[in-house]
């Protein structure tokens, strides 16, 4: 009976072993090897909170990795909240990226400010100047005192693209100025459990340096980093910032003139930047996932850097902006689409004279392209209420346009109305709305389509007759002013025939 209890405890003692982990050595607790976390293990924790895990490799730890992760100049950090990677680099501030050294924002950073007082509106929707005005931030930041050293930079590498719960930024790159150069640190979590750890961390940065700047971080970063301060308990860490979003401002500018809004078109066409063996941000989630099934610390080497660049050009777009906001970059060097959307976003920022200036340098231009934006400015003018220059303006694109084969009806029909409206002369209203009927019809016969243009054609002679019948209703009045008294010297003459003849009998 003993014998057979000794085997069922040996047989006990055998499986318990078997089931429970290996003790790792030294070497592995200091490596990767034991923080081989899957996709499915990420996700789990990003719809429940990371806040809730345990980490089960970074106790003990004494602050060392791998030889892979010394290759990239990381080092593992710890605070309240527990580990996690970290890498620093400081750059002096006269390292060029691009166009612009990092210390050219150095005490240049105010005219930022403007950004954050900028005028709100919805994203997708019209200024109500032209269809080439674009739209701003959706939630303007109070005006404040924007200082370089109270910018912080910031940009994410996530598992995807999302601001659900399920999405993880397992990377947080900020820059920001201190006295003896520009920074750059990037935080990276090898497993789910070091995520409050990094957000902690993040979070004692935007108290020290509280003005937020990103690309398109209002939409995207910021969002999946509030998330996640809930989901890890850390709600005040969840406060919105002042946040300075250069994607609404580059849309401003530029979306007309580049082939794209992205960050890095924007750095290759107007920071004189080309990145090279850079490793695209879409490409980010599917080498991180390789990390966490390999350990090697190798795959995500080229995501580093590419979030490294990305921080680096925020820091120099910041410069160009603020040398915009300045009136530093000479007007001369830009086409006339840029000139004419710069005139409007110093208009939304409340600079009408900067504004002002600008569309000079655009109607000075007698070239065929800058004529086409003669319309456009037309239209700022009308806005603004200054209906001189605007119907000048319509006027001489009218002459410039005049031997051309197809033009647009738009100043015949401005002109129109204003004389119409403002002027109360139908006869000259009228003129122009014949004039751009047709032109109307010229431009549809020349395109040989319908459609839109048969629409505006209709409503171009629904004007025409609207006109025609008012100026006729406006010359009755003095006609029929005069049968009313006639009516009445008849009458009078009747009764006054009647009065004699009743005197006579």
């Amino acid at each position: 009976m003993s014998s057979l209890k000794d085997k069922l405890s040996r047989l006990t003692k055998s499986n318990e072993a078997s089931k429970k982990p290996a003790v790792p050595e030294a070497d592995e607790l200091a490596g990767d090897s034991s923080v081989r976390v899957g996709a499915g293990v990420l996700a789990e924790a990003g719809a429940s909170g990371a806040g809730s895990m345990v980490s089960t490799d970074t106790a003990g730890e004494a602050g060392q990795l791998g030889r892979s992760w010394d290759r990239l100049g990381a080092k593992a950090h710890h605070n309240e909240r527990g580990h996690f990677v970290i890498r620093r680099i400081v750059y002096p501030f006269d390292y060029r990226h691009g166009t612009y050294c990092l210390g050219d924002l150095i005490g240049e950073a105010e005219p930022l400010a403007a950004l954050g007082a900028s005028a709100s509106k919805t994203k997708g929707g019209r200024s109500g100047v032209s269809r080439r005005s674009s739209s701003v931030s959706a939630d303007p930041a109070p005006a404040v005192c924007a200082r370089h050293d109270r910018l912080l930079f910031l940009d994410t590498e996530t598992t995807g693209l999302g601001v659900g719960a399920g999405n993880v930024p397992f990377m947080v790159g900020i820059g920001y100025y201190e006295p003896d150069g520009f920074v750059v640190e990037q935080m990276f979590i090898r497993n789910p459990a070091e995520e409050a750890a990094m957000l902690h961390h993040l979070r004692e940065k935007l108290a020290e340096r509280d003005l937020l700047v990103s690309y398109n971080g209002k939409c995207f970063d910021w969002p999946i980093i509030k998330n996640r301060y809930i989901l890890n308990r850390q709600k005040d860490g969840a406060v919105d910032p002042v946040h300075y979003d250069f994607l609404y401002p580059s849309r401003s500018l530029w979306r007309n003139t580049l082939p794209s809004c992205r960050l890095s078109s924007v750095e290759r066409e107007r920071l004189g930047l080309s990145r090279i063996d850079d490793v695209p941000g879409s490409l980010a989630p599917a080498l991180y996932f390789q990390y966490l099934a390999e350990g090697d610390a190798a795959l995500v080497e080229g995501v580093f850097e590419h979030n490294e660049k990305d921080v680096l050009t925020l820091a120099c777009l910041a410069v160009h902006f603020t040398r915009l906001l300045g009136g530093q970059i000479p007007l001369s060097r830009m086409e006339p689409e840029e000139l004419y959307r710069l005139a409007l976003w110093l208009d939304k920022l409340g600079r009408p004279g900067e504004a002002e200036e600008t569309l000079r340098e655009l109607l000075d231009r007698e070239s065929d392209n800058a004529a086409d934006y003669w319309l456009s400015a037309a239209s700022f003018y009308k806005r603004q209420g200054r209906f001189g220059a605007a119907v000048s303006l319509w006027e001489r694109y009218i002459e410039r346009k005049r031997r051309a084969r197809v033009v647009t009806p738009e100043p015949y029909i401005e002109l129109a109305m204003y004389f119409e409206h403002r002027e109360k002369d139908l006869d000259k209203a009228l003129h122009y709305a014949e004039l751009a009927l047709e032109r109307s019809l010229g431009r549809m016969a020349a395109v040989r389509k319908e459609g839109a243009s048969a629409e505006e054609a209709a409503t171009i002679r629904k004007r025409i007759d609207r006109l025609r019948l008012k100026r006729e209703t406006a010359a009755q009045p003095a006609r029929t002013a005069k049968a009313p008294a006639t009516r009445k010297s008849r009458r009078t003459a009747v009764r006054t025939v009647e009065v004699w003849q009743q005197t006579l009998l």
